[in-house]
């Protein structure tokens, strides 16, 4: 599925969930392997993970919230005239 032709807020909001469980998990090893090269004890530094995954977790969460709100509820027409394809849109 194409995130970008997404036909309603629920597709969407999986694919935020998906690439940020990636993304917290990258996020996470990497600061705790960064924390290491640098002399920082073990426990220090998947501390230092563990918060950044926390973090990056929290955040795709507020995301997957705040989404739906952002773009509305399934199938809400707008209101007004319906839409009517143009002379352009049916000669194709």
């Amino acid at each position: 599925m194409k995130v970008d032709s997404a036909t309603n807020p629920g597709d969407l909001v999986h694919a935020w969930t998906a690439s940020g469980r990636v993304f917290a998990v990258t996020v996470g090893s990497l600061v705790a392997l960064t924390s290491l090269m640098v002399n920082a004890p073990i426990h220090i530094a998947s501390f230092r993970g563990a918060l950044a995954f926390a973090v990056v977790r929290g955040l795709t969460a507020l995301g997957c919230w705040l989404v739906p709100r952002v773009v509305g509820p399934e199938g809400l027409e707008p209101e007004g005239e319906p839409f009517v394809e143009g002379a352009e849109a049916s000669k194709q």
